[in-house]
């Protein structure tokens, strides 16, 4: 009579109280074994938790690498750490879109798919701050400027194209194809808007 769908960590309570109950009110005889729970909800929510940890531990070794990355492309700490934010921000936004508006459940595809997202997310700001850092001008103003001017318009074109080819996923049977135009498509969407409205303005102030 559990209800369908919730979350993991009340499942996971459900699960150690029933084999508690089990534990304290069922005594197997000499030639039986311990009774145990059928259910597919809870070897479901093993494998979900086993998920979880997989998309945490890839975002513990991406993000370091993003940040060594971006460090060692603008030589800057400060910007490193603002384009790793944005990047946060980011897969933050992107995971809790399919989630509310897709109601995407964290399966094997999207597990993996999650960690595709920071390598795709960190494109555009990777870009625009390298052309901040290195531009020509001696304010935030003039870097800013040149920034967007020069690369601006490389991200625009490349958000075009990126998208462009992910629609040919969209016509494909195999539920995974069909969920990857969903992040792809989320994950660029969401990538071009923060790293022309919230990085280089935050690049601008601080």
């Amino acid at each position: 009579t559990a209800q369908q769908g919730i979350p993991i960590k009340q499942l996971r309570d459900l699960h150690d109280r029933t084999n508690y109950f089990v534990d304290t009110h069922f005594k197997a005889g000499t030639y039986l074994a311990r009774p145990f729970v059928h259910a597919w909800t809870f070897s479901w929510m093993e494998t979900s938790e086993e998920l979880v940890n997989v998309v945490l531990q890839g975002f513990s070794i991406t993000f370091p690498c993003a940040f060594a990355i971006l460090l060692l492309s603008t030589g800057s700490i400060l910007a490193s750490v603002y384009a790793v934010l944005t990047v946060a921000m980011i897969t933050g936004s992107l995971l809790g879109f399919v989630k509310v508006v897709f109601d995407f459940a964290l399966g094997i595809g999207q597990s993996i798919a999650c960690n595709i997202v920071i390598g795709l997310s960190i494109d555009y700001t990777l870009h625009l701050s390298h052309a901040y850092m290195f531009g020509e001008g001696s304010t935030r103003a003039h870097k800013v400027t040149h920034a967007a001017t020069v690369m601006g318009v490389t991200v625009i074109a490349g958000t075009i194209t990126t998208l462009g080819s992910a629609l040919f996923m969209w016509p494909c049977q195999l539920t995974f194809f069909t969920d990857m135009v969903i992040l792809i498509g989320g994950t660029i969407g969401f990538s071009v808007l923060y790293a022309l409205l919230f990085f280089m303005p935050l690049m601008a102030l601080a």
